[in-house]
């Protein structure tokens, strides 16, 4: 796959992950109330930022502004923040990174329940996490700018 096609590629996942964690918050959520959509929710918001991310990043490497990197999520975050990381807002990376926090716990955690309006994730060390419809809608209108600061970015480098 050459460099052109991972671009479009990175650009309509973005925007194909955003969409499925907002019906999963906005319309399956307030229908079935089953919390554990809430945890498939937050990890098409990790997916899609970290698209969007690709997205830029294939863009800088079309432009040959950046050196090869690997495709792992650690190598693309560390490319990202050297190439544009002062042209993106620090929340978006931060959100980036408590998504991937909680993708993380959710797919390790023994043990998750129901309570009133969350989830409640339990880790290994007796920690827990409740992430909340809420807070995902929060996570979504961030992760929805995010996406809309990549296009712009890369419409501005293509202009």
């Amino acid at each position: 796959m050459d460099k052109l096609e991972k671009l479009k590629e990175a650009k309509t996942k973005a925007i194909q992950n955003l969409e499925a964690a907002e019906h999963l918050l906005f319309m399956s959520y307030p229908v079935l109330r089953n919390n554990r959509l809430l945890a498939s929710a937050a990890e098409n918001m990790f997916l899609s930022m970290t698209n969007s991310m690709a997205y830029v990043l294939y863009n800088e490497r079309i432009l040959r502004r950046i050196p090869p990197f690997h495709e792992n999520y650690e190598s693309k975050l560390r490319a990202f923040i050297s190439a544009v990381g002062n042209r993106v807002s620090e929340e978006h990376i931060k959100l980036m990174e408590e998504l991937k926090t909680i993708t993380v716990e959710h797919k390790n955690s023994q043990m998750e329940f129901s309570r009133k309006e969350g989830l409640v994730i339990c880790s290994d060390n007796y920690r827990t996490r409740v992430i909340s419809s809420n807070l995902l809608k929060e996570y979504a209108a961030k992760a929805r700018a995010f996406l809309k600061e990549a296009e712009n970015l890369v419409k501005n480098e293509r202009n």
